[in-house]
């Protein structure tokens, strides 16, 4: 199988960094400022990387790169809360890219078919596909109740989860660097 941006996946742990460094600095924003007053130019660095680090990820899991399972679901699960909110004015367009994501994912982590790819004996892939599913309901019932909608964007996108979810990815991007304790980094003392 070919690489796609073989030598840039190489570094997928410094894109973890530099994201969770903007997610801390975004996180904050939220933390302290009004809707009104959040920094545009910190949501759009969000966006991007939040974008940029899932597509980053994908692309080093079709690489066959070592990457443990907890990577992958906390680098998704953190990619989609950085570019969440962007999302809650349009709906439609954040469930289509979720979904469009999770299911690149999911095809991606079945090709991979690799023994690490499994949570609590349940493949990885089937979290991958449960999390699309739920977005796909969620999507369906904003139809009858928009607010459901936003109450799920509204926490993915909480800015003391984006500070936490921040921290995570910089620790483990530095510690996926140093391989401390492990190759797997400190996510790696995750049950499972």
């Amino acid at each position: 199988m070919a690489t796609i941006l073989g030598p840039v996946t190489d570094f997928y742990p410094v894109f973890m960094i530099l994201t969770g460094v903007s997610g801390l600095f975004m996180g904050w924003d939220r933390v302290w400022k009004d809707d009104e007053e959040e920094s545009k130019r910190l949501q759009l660095v969000g966006v991007i990387s939040g974008i940029f680090l899932n597509v980053i990820i994908i692309l080093a899991i079709y690489n066959r790169q070592e990457i443990t399972k907890y990577t992958i679901l906390f680098s998704l699960f953190f990619g989609i809360s950085l570019y969440a909110k962007a999302f809650r004015k349009i709906p439609i367009a954040f469930a289509v890219s979720a979904i469009l994501g999770l299911i690149l994912a999911y095809f991606t982590i079945q090709a991979r078919e690799d023994a690490d790819s499994d949570i609590a004996n349940i493949p990885l892939r089937w979290f991958i596909l449960g999390i699309a599913i739920a977005v796909g309901i969620i999507f369906l019932i904003s139809f009858i109740q928009e607010q459901a909608m936003d109450i799920m964007l509204r926490v993915l996108s909480w800015g003391a989860l984006v500070i936490i979810l921040g921290i995570l990815m910089v620790l483990q991007g530095i510690t996926l660097l140093l391989e401390i304790p492990n190759a797997g980094g400190i996510l790696d003392y995750l049950p499972g």
